[in-house]
């Protein structure tokens, strides 16, 4: 598990007790969370025998009456599931999961006076951060839905790039998804977005240029194009925003994102866009899947 803080990811660790983090009471608030929910937000909580459940009912973040935090994959209560990380903290003696109102994620056990902290995310100094169980698997930590702060589980689909920074364009699920994978395998981000089946082609693609505002055919405008590829009639593909009509208003939705409504490039939220601009050099490799 890494703890992404801007550009930064550092290994979290079992840590008690946690400079910046002080020893507290915690209300006892963990009755509005339901074993149903997806979502942890600012002063939430959690107890043992509590957990997370996504959406899809696929992954499930449960804290265990021995006090570890584990997330689980393809939850089944008869007949178990895959273990895919655990934050190490069994027989802590950890009683509460606090999502902070300061953006960290952190764990209390019970002392003589008040309580202490057991284990953290590491992500204090985004406020208003929530912790969710996404669609597109694991759990992460993210600020208004935007920049990866923490995750665990999270993994990238492998296309053999390892050790080197890439992006990997996934069109083979029930969403199209954007992978911004550093060199480290760590995932720096993953986000729906909306392309257009078989073009380009499933392959390996490399960035050849970048601009900060793009035209499109006679119709429209978007910002932060990062180009990739080419179309069959030889029209540049790339990144960019979500496209704009003369008269101002977007081509879709950004509920819509992850549908195949562009007619080749991929259209992405104005916010990701920005960040990918920044983060994807030239020369950087993409793979497209499916």
């Amino acid at each position: 598990m890494r703890t992404r803080l801007g550009a930064i990811a550092v290994l979290a660790t079992f840590l008690l007790p946690v400079p910046g983090v002080l020893a507290q009471t915690v209300g006892d608030r963990a009755g509005t969370t339901t074993s149903h929910s997806s979502a942890l937000g600012p002063g939430d909580v959690l107890v043992p025998g509590q957990s997370l459940l996504s959406s899809d009912g696929s992954y499930r973040l449960a804290f265990l009456p021995d006090g570890d935090l584990v997330l689980y994959r393809n939850f089944a209560p008869y007949w178990g599931a895959e273990e895919v990380w655990s934050a190490g903290t069994g027989g802590s003696g950890g009683d509460r999961l606090v999502m902070q109102h300061n953006g960290d994620l952190v764990m209390y056990q019970a002392l003589r006076f008040g309580r202490g902290p057991v284990w953290h995310s590491g992500t204090a100094g985004f406020k208003g951060a929530e912790l969710a169980l996404p669609e597109e698997g694991g759990a992460t930590i993210r600020l208004n839905d935007a920049e990866l702060l923490w995750s665990a589980g999270l993994r990238a689909p492998d296309v053999g790039l390892g050790g080197r920074k890439h992006l990997v364009y996934d069109r083979r699920g029930a969403k199209m998804m954007l992978w911004l994978v550093e060199a480290d395998g760590t995932v720096a981000d993953s986000y729906p977005v909306s392309g257009r089946f078989r073009s380009p082609p499933a392959g390996q693609y490399e960035i050849f240029s970048k601009s900060p505002t793009a035209r499109g055919i006679g119709c429209c405008s978007m910002e932060h194009m990062v180009r990739f590829a080419w179309s069959s009639k030889g029209n540049r593909i790339g990144f960019h925003s979500i496209p704009l009509y003369d008269n101002g208003l977007p081509m879709q939705t950004v509920g819509q994102l992850g549908q195949a409504l562009s007619g080749g490039c991929v259209r992405q939220r104005n916010d990701k866009a920005e960040a990918l601009y920044a983060w994807a050099p030239i020369g950087m490799p993409v793979v497209v899947l499916g």
